[in-house]
């Protein structure tokens, strides 16, 4: 599903919030990680940016706010506006 906002009008109309958040994940060897995730809730004009998931996706068709895993040696926001780019092709203001 394509991405209701166009990039020019997302990047200059939005209202940015980052969200930072742990979660737990259960590792190989049986031990619980802690991850760092982060997503981007986008708001405008009183509706709120959901994506939805691939079809041939881990859990298809889901929905879900843009956003992933924080990566070794990266910040929460260097990791939020990389997952922006990567997911919706924008980088935020």
């Amino acid at each position: 599903m394509p991405c209701p906002y166009g990039k020019q009008r997302l990047r200059q109309q939005c209202n940015l919030i980052k969200y930072s958040a742990m979660v737990a994940a259960r590792g190989k060897s049986g031990l619980n990680l802690v991850r760092t995730v982060v997503a981007a809730l986008i708001t405008r004009d009183a509706k709120l940016l959901v994506c939805q998931r691939k079809s041939g996706d881990s859990n298809a068709l889901k929905w879900e706010f843009p956003g992933g895993k924080v990566e070794e040696g990266e910040s929460a926001a260097e990791a939020l506006v990389r997952e922006l780019r990567e997911e919706l092709g924008v980088r935020p203001p």
